[in-house]
C-alpha cells in the first residue's frame, strides 16, 4: 500500500475502500450503465492530488449513501475510449449515471457539502 492509502485506511478503515469499484472500458457497461442504483463515476489519474483528495470526500458520500449508490473509479490513463466517450479533459471528474443515463457532471476539486448540492443526492 502508498503511503496515502495507509493513512487513508487507519483513519476510514477497510470499508472505505472496498466502497471503490475500479472499472474499465470492457466493464463499464455492466458497472455503470446497466446498473439499477445510481452510479457516481470517479475519472482520476494516478499522482493527480486532486483526484487523491476527492477520494476522501467520496469516501464520506459511501458512508452517508451505503448501497443506495455505486461509486466506481475510472483510471484515466488506462481507459480511453469511456474518457473519451464523456468528454473528460479536466481532473477530476465526477459524473453521476441513474439508469444509464449521464445526469450530472462535476469538474474539479470540491467538498463534500458542494459535491451533495451539485449532484442533488
Amino acid at each position: 500500500l502508498s503511503v496515502f492509502a495507509t493513512w487513508r485506511e487507519k483513519f476510514f478503515g477497510t470499508i472505505f475502500m472496498t466502497n471503490f469499484i475500479e472499472t474499465t472500458d470492457n466493464q463499464f457497461d455492466v458497472h455503470v450503465l446497466k446498473c439499477d442504483i445510481p452510479v457516481l463515476a470517479h475519472f482520476w489519474a494516478t499522482g493527480h492530488s486532486g483526484s487523491a483528495k476527492l477520494e476522501l470526500v467520496l469516501g464520506e458520500i459511501a458512508t452517508i449513501y451505503g448501497e443506495q449508490i455505486k461509486i466506481v473509479k475510472v483510471n484515466i490513463a488506462t481507459n480511453p475510449t469511456m474518457t473519451s466517450v464523456y468528454g473528460v479533459v479536466n481532473l477530476p471528474t465526477l459524473i453521476l449515471f441513474k439508469n444509464g443515463l449521464l445526469v450530472a457532471r462535476v469538474e474539479g476539486l470540491v467538498d463534500k457539502n458542494e459535491l451533495l448540492a451539485k449532484l442533488n443526492l
